[in-house]
């Protein structure tokens, strides 16, 4: 699935503000990393021009931003390697995205802003790699008096503060003043699972003592067959970790009794990365 290519990236549906307006909205007294700006963008709009009006809201950010680029590689990159050099290399393989428009609308950012493109590509692999969440469930045998118990973990980690500055909403609208097509508020998943763990959702006709007896299972199966926002669901009952690849209309469900993790990436890919190296070393040619 894409998601808007940008240097003001869409925030999470858990952390959208409610309605729209053409340009940012935020108070003084919030949080803006809680409550980010929200922009209306209009799609009749050619790529580069889709976010000249979010300028003026994060110009005085932006000016900052290659200091985080210089202080994330000093941090990463080998003693020897010089920053100049580490600069050359992404602006050679960091030039544009694989979609034409998405490049089109980086290359307005950077026009605006007067940010090399390859800077802006950067920014948005570190959200990506910052927002990440690892989680799962792991059997944990500490105690002699009592049977080992499945137990559930969450790493989140996010260190970098000024890239949380760049979060924004976007909704979409075909022509000037048209309806909103589309947007980045929604149902968070949180809110759906709040239904189902409090009943809000179950038809007044079932037994609702078979959401305690089923646990896991009877959410994992209520929540597969709902419309719900695209998410990883990690369900652990004591006994089981259940992780539900959530796409919008279906799920796929994996499950352990012993150890399962789980970070932002479906598991179908990790096969797929393989099969692609597998037949990668099929066609280099072995010297002897």
């Amino acid at each position: 699935m894409d998601s808007e290519i940008s240097p003001l990236l869409d925030t999470p549906r858990e952390q959208a503000s409610q309605g729209h307006v053409s340009g940012a909205s935020s108070t003084d007294d919030e949080d803006p990393c809680l409550k980010p700006p929200v922009f209306t963008n209009n799609l009749s709009k050619p790529p580069q021009e889709r976010y000249a009006h979010v300028t003026p809201d994060f110009t005085h950010i932006t000016t900052d931003l290659p200091a985080l680029f210089n202080e994330i590689c000093l941090e990463l990159k080998p003693r020897f390697l010089p920053m100049w050099f580490i600069r050359v290399i992404a602006w050679l393989f960091l030039r544009h995205l694989s979609s034409r428009e998405h490049t089109l609308k980086l290359r307005g950012f950077s026009d605006v802003f007067q940010i090399p493109m390859y800077l802006l590509i950067v920014y948005n692999i570190l959200l990506d790699l910052m927002m990440s969440c690892t989680s799962g469930g792991m059997l944990i045998d500490d105690s002699p008096n009592s049977p080992p118990r499945m137990m559930h973990f969450r790493a989140l980690d996010w260190r970098r503060f000024a890239l949380r500055k760049l979060l924004a909403q976007y909704d979409y609208v075909e022509h000037e003043g048209g309806p909103v097509v589309a947007t980045t508020i929604g149902p968070s998943i949180a809110s759906i699972l709040r239904d189902l763990l409090f009943t809000r959702l179950i038809d007044v006709t079932e037994n609702v003592s078979m959401l305690l007896k089923g646990g896991c299972d009877y959410v994992a199966v209520k929540l597969e067959k709902m419309d719900t926002p695209t998410a990883y669901v990690i369900l652990c009952s004591g006994r089981e970790t259940i992780v539900l690849e959530k796409d919008l209309r279906s799920a796929r469900l994996l499950r352990s009794m012993e150890f399962i993790t789980v970070t932002n990436h479906d598991e179908a890919t990790e096969y797929l990365t393989d099969a692609l190296t597998t037949e990668a070393s099929r066609d280099v040619p072995v010297s002897r």
